[in-house]
């Protein structure tokens, strides 16, 4: 049977102590419970009537068919493998679980024509939230179709279980090539300052610009129990005294950034578009608070001016293949006809909240029509079990 993911992670991070053979068998006979895992979700889900595409199907189940069979075989080896030999099976389940990955991606974006179908085949309960009127309308999970609805939970299912494997499969690789894991501690501040300064990046590329940014870091103070801030505009590498220790968690560093980026990237987005790029410089800034609330949970909160949604409230579930932003004009001075989109694919909140939910957390997007969008993403501390941090994060 496949351990829990969220317990998954701490027994992975705390696996240094143990014999190679002991982790190896065990990250194996996980490899291959949790493609049987996946298996059986889309077993399920066929029965339910998902809409799925037969050759989306027939490739996925040939990866997990390959993963499970590979893993189970090395598993059962591992005891008596040597280094090398043990170092050579990593490799193998490394491409195994990269090979379910593809396949699960590659499903998800296979069905995008599907989603539209559905959607335009029956009308939502209730009303869209676009930013601009005439814009793609990204709905609330719970308001779209009930085929959009089943769909979206198989995709969630095969997702989540892609991102435990991949964590799982590297850290044997990273064990056997004597390599960093991919699990460690996290500076929050430390980790926000460089996501800031590559997504401004990737901004300036796509726009030529990029919107003013405030950012405040803020937690109990390790002495007195005092908030305390730092920076006005960037971070500039400094940590505020008594945060070095409160503000870090234990996490996926790369899992954390990718969070962290999604939500910078939709604010910085929400700027140009509101004010233009000739007028981005003089609006009010995009202002990133880093919160660590108490033994448990840290969170980085990205508020942006860029005119909120049409519907006011807060929503933690998002639906797949639903941006909110209009595609730039092609003839745009700074747009490229190459490289990745800097947004509007429709699902960068969803994969977002599905990698802070293997760390224990969650996303939670606060719209104010007219005014502008809090995004929250959050994350566990501590090894305890993952309670509800919504009220805590959006108060």
């Amino acid at each position: 049977m496949a351990t829990p993911l969220s317990l998954s992670l701490h027994t992975l991070a705390h696996s240094s102590g143990l014999p190679l053979p002991t982790v190896s068998r065990w990250i194996c006979a996980q490899s291959a419970a949790r493609a049987s895992a996946m298996d059986a979700c889309l077993d399920a889900a066929l029965r339910g009537g998902v809409p799925l595409l037969p050759h989306a199907r027939a490739s996925f189940r040939e990866a997990a068919s390959a993963l499970r069979a590979e893993g189970t075989a090395l598993a059962a080896e591992a005891a008596s493998a040597s280094p090398s030999a043990a170092a050579a099976g990593a490799e193998r389940l490394s491409k195994s679980v990269a090979g379910v990955c593809a396949a699960v991606s590659a499903c998800v974006d296979a069905h995008r024509p599907t989603f539209a179908q559905l959607r335009a085949a029956e009308s939502p309960r209730a009303g869209g939230l676009s930013r601009a009127e005439g814009s793609p309308r990204a709905l609330r999970l719970h308001e779209q179709p009930e085929g959009v609805l089943r769909l979206s939970v198989l995709f969630d299912q095969l997702q989540y279980n892609a991102i435990g494997l991949r964590v799982q499969s590297s850290s044997l690789l990273a064990r056997t090539r004597g390599a960093p894991p991919p699990i460690g501690s996290i500076r929050l501040p430390h980790l926000v300052r460089g996501v800031l300064e590559d997504v401004s990046a990737f901004c300036v590329e796509k726009f030529g610009v990029r919107p003013p940014v405030h950012v405040e870091v803020a937690g109990e103070a390790v002495a007195g129990g005092s908030t305390v801030s730092a920076g006005e505009d960037e971070l500039g590498g400094r940590t505020p005294a008594g945060l070095a220790d409160s503000s870090s968690l234990l996490g996926v560093p790369e899992h954390a950034a990718f969070c962290i980026s999604e939500l910078l990237k939709n604010a910085f987005r929400a700027h140009i578009d509101a004010f233009t790029a000739g007028g981005v410089d003089d609006a009010p800034p995009v202002r990133i608070r880093i919160v660590t609330r108490d033994a448990h949970i840290a969170s980085v909160r990205v508020s942006d001016c860029g005119g909120g949604l049409a519907q006011a409230g807060a929503m933690t579930e998002f639906a797949y293949f639903g941006s909110t932003f209009v595609p730039m004009d092609a003839g745009w001075t700074y747009s490229r006809e190459h490289g990745a989109p800097f947004t509007g694919m429709g699902l960068g909140l969803v994969r977002a909240r599905l990698h802070a939910r293997y760390m224990g957390g969650g996303v939670a997007l606060l719209s104010q029509p007219g005014g502008g969008c809090d995004a929250c993403v959050w994350f566990e501390r501590a090894g305890r079990n993952v309670g509800d941090w919504q009220a805590a994060v959006l108060t």
